[in-house]
């Protein structure tokens, strides 16, 4: 039976700031007007559980920036010191005159002069030249993940 006189059950004193609805099997059940907060809002959202094992990616695992540029064929100069220059394939479609995009032979982050895009791995800029997801880059790279 649903209450229709402002209290619970015809009771008085009752809590009346949540709804009573029927449910499917036509029992009348408590419905909360308060939407989640907090942690139950989050678990809600991306439905993890607390204290769950992530998995971490083994960056020693990732190629090195100038295999990859290599054998992609990406360089267009020689690289100098501790910098590479490439077409930015986030403008123009990679099609630029002059590489205006810089990638840092020693751990891979990168910066765009003209268009500003940065990263800060090889599995950022992998995914910048191919679109892919973040699984789908560590994969293409030959990445391993460790607990």
């Amino acid at each position: 039976m649903i209450p229709t006189n402002g209290s619970a059950g015809g009771q008085p004193g009752a809590d009346t700031s949540d709804n009573w609805v029927n449910n499917t099997a036509g029992d009348c059940i408590k419905q909360s007007s308060k939407p989640p907060v907090g942690l139950h809002l989050y678990i809600q959202i991306f439905n993890r559980k607390r204290g769950g094992s992530r998995k971490t990616l083994d960056r020693q695992s990732l190629p090195m920036p100038l295999q990859y540029l290599t054998e992609r064929g990406l360089l267009k100069r020689k690289p100098r010191a501790e910098w590479a220059a490439i077409c930015c394939p986030v403008h123009k479609g990679g099609a630029e005159r002059n590489p205006s995009l810089n990638v840092n032979m020693v751990d891979g982050h990168f910066r765009c002069m003209a268009c500003g895009a940065s990263g800060g791995d090889m599995v950022a800029l992998h995914r910048l030249i191919t679109g892919a997801s973040f699984l789908a880059a560590v994969r293409d790279l030959g990445g391993r993940f460790h607990d």
